[in-house]
Formats: structure tokens, C-alpha cells, sequence
């Protein structure tokens, strides 16, 4: 037993040292080197030892979070419930020619303790201003998204938008330029454009 606990000490003292590898084994390690592995070394722990502070108080205010639902969907529940009382006993006393109390305790409506979290919680208000900023694209991406597009149409190629052409200049005869008068009937144009 006591060997046993000897060895565990052994080990434990192995690794708590710190050991830095050298980079090439044939010169060994330089006081520089060795100080930067060691820095880098810290960083990586520190970094890694404010990710398990974060995970944990994530993981608590998830608890949190979930249990204020909770209270919030029975609050909301109770609420219905008082409604549908109070218009019950609303129905009840109208017949009868009577008002609700005005200090009877279903007038007090039940609060919604999932919204005042939701309104003051300060995790919660965060999270939701960072996925609406990564929801919102990028100016950037506007900008590529957008193209100017021209269409040309060809109007003397395609009879079918002729019909809906209106000349603005016309023969010193009174007619148009396309031998038809202001006073000719949209039929009569149309058969000398070739429709009928």
C-alpha cells in the first residue's frame, strides 16, 4: 500500500513539471526558445481554463434559462385559466344584472416571469444581438449580390409590342408616320398593321 501511494506520487510530481521538448535535439533548447514554449504553454492553459469557466456558467444559466421557461408556459397556463374563470363568472353575473367586483382577485392578471427574464437578462439580451447581427448579410455581400441587368427590347421586330407603341411625331397630311389617322378606329389600325 504504501509503495502503491509512493508510485501515484511519482507520477504526480512527473507531471506537474513542465518539460519542453527541444526543437532540434542536437543543440538542445536556447533560453529564448524555452521561454517562448513556456509562454505558449500558459497561454494555451489559461485559454483552455476560461473555456471550462465559460462552459460552466453557460451549462448554470442554462438551468436558469429553462427553469424560467418553465415558470413562464405554468404562468401563462394559470393565466388562460383565470381568463376563462372571469369570463365565466362574468357571463354568470351579466344574466343576473351584476358586474364583476372590481377588487375580486380574477381582475389581477398572473405576470409572465419568462418575459421579465427575457427582457433583463443581460446573457440573453446578447445572444440575441449576435444572431441578429449574423443573420443580417454583410455589406459586403450586397454589394456582390446585386448586378445591373439591361433588357432590350426590340419593338420593331416584334409586332406584338408595336400595338402598345404610340408615336409622338406626326406628317404634316394629319396621319402618323405609320399611315393611319388619330381618328381611325383601333380595329381599322389594327388591319393595316397585319392583325386580322
Amino acid at each position: 500500500m504504501h509503495q502503491k501511494r509512493r508510485q501515484d506520487e511519482v507520477q504526480a510530481k512527473s507531471k506537474s513539471r513542465k518539460q519542453l521538448k527541444p526543437v532540434n535535439s542536437e543543440l538542445g533548447v536556447t533560453k529564448e526558445a524555452a521561454e517562448k514554449m513556456i509562454a505558449e504553454k500558459e497561454k494555451k492553459e489559461r485559454e483552455a481554463e476560461a473555456k471550462k469557466q465559460h462552459n460552466a456558467f453557460l451549462k448554470i444559466w442554462r438551468m436558469e434559462r429553462d427553469a424560467v421557461i418553465a415558470a413562464g408556459v405554468a404562468a401563462r397556463k394559470e393565466n388562460k385559466a383565470r381568463q376563462r374563470k372571469f369570463r365565466e363568472l362574468q357571463k354568470e353575473l351579466k344574466k343576473q344584472g351584476l358586474d364583476v367586483p372590481s377588487d375580486s382577485e380574477l381582475r389581477i392578471s398572473i405576470p409572465d416571469p419568462e418575459a421579465e427574464w427575457k427582457a433583463t437578462d443581460v446573457t440573453w439580451l446578447e445572444l440575441q444581438a449576435k444572431k441578429a447581427k449574423e443573420s443580417e448579410p454583410a455589406a459586403d455581400d450586397k454589394d456582390e449580390d446585386e448586378e445591373e441587368v439591361t433588357f432590350i427590347i426590340d419593338t420593331v421586330g416584334d409586332p406584338t409590342l408595336q400595338r402598345d407603341f404610340i408615336p409622338f411625331g406626326e406628317d404634316s397630311d394629319g396621319g402618323s408616320e405609320f399611315g393611319y389617322n388619330d381618328h381611325d378606329s383601333e380595329e381599322d389600325v389594327q388591319e393595316q398593321q397585319g392583325y386580322y
